[in-house]
């Protein structure tokens, strides 16, 4: 499911690496939706969402922020 859904959101990232137009990139992502039953747990909106940054930010095509310092 997870590599299906990087397949889908390819053009976008592919937009993103190259910076094109904010245009183009909003259309490309619009192109693709992944549909959850459920909202929580590992199969909901938050579980594969969550597991699909982390993918996407270990192969590199993404880059999360890092966590904030409360000190």
């Amino acid at each position: 499911m997870l590599g299906a859904a990087q397949q889908g959101y390819e053009r976008y990232l592919q937009l993103r690496r190259e910076r094109a137009e904010p245009q183009a990139m909003l259309a490309a992502f619009s192109e693709f939706q992944l549909l959850c039953a459920l909202r929580e747990g590992p199969y909901g909106v938050s579980g594969v969402n969550e597991r699909l940054e982390q993918r996407l930010n270990r192969q590199r095509a993404i880059a999360l922020p890092a966590p904030l310092s409360l000190v």
